[in-house]
């Protein structure tokens, strides 16, 4: 019996095959990691010595003594048990892995675990696809049945693309409607202070006409300034200013057109220098005739 022979013959007995892709490695250590992307049960990662690579395959030795953190490098391996977990025992090339799969009893195991995993890689068209898919495909699943697959991956791909297109789109159409939005509101805020500017211009200035107005008559109280704003009907004259008071005292509550709110009758008092004594009626509300 030839070696190939005697080493199928040990497989088929007792040996686990796994694929694994290199996860770590430390050259100056000589030892690493590899997962495996197909294993359904997430088993986590497999340590490998330096020593069990170069003694089992010589490429995959070399690619690893150029090792750097992001290459890919990938393999078949027999596994076994040890005191600090599953290791690597030894790599296997190509032309035992295609024997191995000869028989019905290995292509049976690991077909039932790959294939499954192996379609649903080939439909994840969210993530990029492996390079060593079709290569590990092509080794169990059927070549009719793989080229299908990689057209339906295809039609997915287009579709993607179709979607993605619709929904940037969509996205650019809603990004505009916002910006239109934005933009229209910024105009009615803008608009909005240049007039609440030239409303304030507006009542600084018949305030000031007010005051002008009042100060030559040489009032002493605030009784004299009322009754000359109720006799001359000033309320009718200085609008931005005026408006409708709500007053009320112990009794009643009325309304008095044409009236000054409590702050800018304050402040007339102040500049004719008169003590704005209250009575016993009070403001309780004011509309302005701008707002009428």
């Amino acid at each position: 019996m030839n070696a190939t022979k005697v080493f199928i013959f040990d497989t088929l007995n007792q040996m686990k095959i796994d694929f694994g892709i290199v996860d770590s490695y430390f050259p100056d250590k000589g030892f690493g990691f590899v997962t495996n992307p197909l294993d359904k049960f997430q088993n986590g990662e497999t340590f490998f010595h330096i020593s069990a690579i170069k003694h089992s395959d010589v490429l995959i030795y070399r690619k690893l003594a150029i090792y750097e953190p992001g290459n890919l490098i990938f393999f078949w391996y027999e596994s076994e048990s040890s005191r600090k977990g599953t290791r690597v025992r030894r790599l296997i090339k190509k032309d035992v892995l295609t024997s191995l799969l000869n028989s019905s009893l290995y292509r049976f195991l690991l077909t039932s675990n790959y294939v499954p995993v192996l379609k649903k890689m080939w439909k994840e068209i969210e993530r990029e696809q492996p390079i060593w898919l079709d290569e590990l495909s092509s080794l169990f699943i059927e070549e009719n049945e793989l080229n299908k697959l990689k057209e339906e991956r295809l039609e997915l791909e287009r579709q993607k693309v179709d979607i993605d297109e619709k929904r940037r789109i969509e996205e650019e159409r809603l990004r505009k409607i916002m910006e239109e939005k934005r933009r229209i509101e910024e105009e009615e805020k803008t608009q909005q202070r240049e007039a609440k500017k030239l409303e304030e211009s507006k009542e600084a200035e018949e305030f000031e006409l007010l005051v002008a107005e009042m100060q030559p008559k040489g009032f002493t109280t605030s009784a004299q300034v009322s009754n000359y704003i109720i006799h001359h009907r000033l309320g009718d004259k200085y609008k931005h200013i005026s408006g409708v008071l709500r007053m009320e005292d112990d009794y009643s509550t009325w309304n008095f057109n044409g009236g000054f709110p409590p702050k800018v009758y304050a402040m007339l008092c102040e500049r004719l220098n008169l003590g704005n004594k209250g009575t016993s009626s009070r403001v309780v509300d004011f509309t302005p005739f701008k707002d009428l």
